[in-house]
């Protein structure tokens, strides 16, 4: 139960700062829209679409970069290619005897 919590813990921060992300965009975005900004309209809404592609980006790589580490430190013991192709050498040099029979 304690994994699961720590999952949605980390599920609900990462959400989190990219809702925040997503609004301060948006008001940045709006206050350009309203002419408080240096930007025309025109300039705003392409600016907040870029900022949003970017920033929907930079999380799905982030995330993609937490499961790539958590994978990495939950699974040490997890053969890997190498050791698997070092085992199949070694079953092929070295068949298993079978049992009963005496050479």
């Amino acid at each position: 139960m304690e994994y699961l919590g720590d999952k949605l813990s980390v599920a609900h921060s990462q959400v989190t700062g990219w809702v925040g992300h997503m609004r301060r965009s948006l008001q940045g975005a709006l206050s350009d829209v309203r002419g408080e900004g240096d930007f025309k309209r025109t300039g705003s809404l392409r600016s907040l679409a870029s900022r949003s592609r970017d920033s929907f980006r930079s999380f799905s790589l982030r995330s993609q970069q937490r499961l790539s580490l958590r994978r990495r430190t939950t699974a040490p013991n997890t053969p890997t290619s190498s050791t698997t192709s070092t085992v199949r050498r070694i079953t092929n040099k070295h068949p298993p005897c079978e049992r009963g029979s005496r050479g």
